[in-house]
């Protein structure tokens, strides 16, 4: 840590004064010892590095395969009809998703891939695409896994987002 020393005009130079950060020591560790000491709860905090928590891209012959969204956790909505809520931001993930898919699916076509070399996910969206090529297959909340509460609230307010 750098000492405050005094300048030729008999004064403290603030360029040699500590950083504030230098004052206080960052450790992880002390602060679940800090909280557990001050509180008696324990601490179950851990730190996850961001590379651990984001997936790989994965490439096939070149190609970018989209990953699909993770769909938000039932309490992470508050069902008050946020203007920026998580589901909205799922589907609209959830949207460019496909389309990626779609052009990769091309792509991958096009460059004549084995489609059993292909991810699960992809083989899955490209045998519905073969089985429903006649008639338009039905979008939206049908397909998705959701809990039924979760499931008439986004219909709720999809209807109210119309008017």
């Amino acid at each position: 840590m750098a000492k405050n020393t005094r300048s030729a005009s008999g004064g403290y130079s603030i360029l040699h004064s500590p950083h504030p950060a230098e004052r206080h020591v960052l450790d992880h560790e002390a602060t679940k010892a800090a909280i557990v000491d001050q509180t008696g709860l324990k601490a179950t905090t851990d730190v996850i590095s961001p590379s651990a928590s984001t997936p790989k891209d994965i490439f096939l012959g070149g190609i970018k395969i989209p990953q699909r969204p993770k769909p938000p956790e039932s309490d992470e909505c508050c069902m008050s009809g946020c203007a920026v809520c998580v589901y909205d931001l799922y589907f609209s993930s959830l949207d460019d998703y496909k389309k990626e898919a779609r052009t990769a699916r091309g792509r991958l076509r096009e460059l004549s891939i084995p489609m059993h070399e292909w991810p699960e996910d992809l083989q899955k969206q490209e045998m519905k695409e073969v089985t429903a090529s006649n008639e338009e297959e039905k979008e939206g909340l049908d397909n998705l896994d959701l809990d039924p509460t979760m499931k008439a609230f986004l219909i709720l307010e999809k209807q109210l987002g119309k008017r």
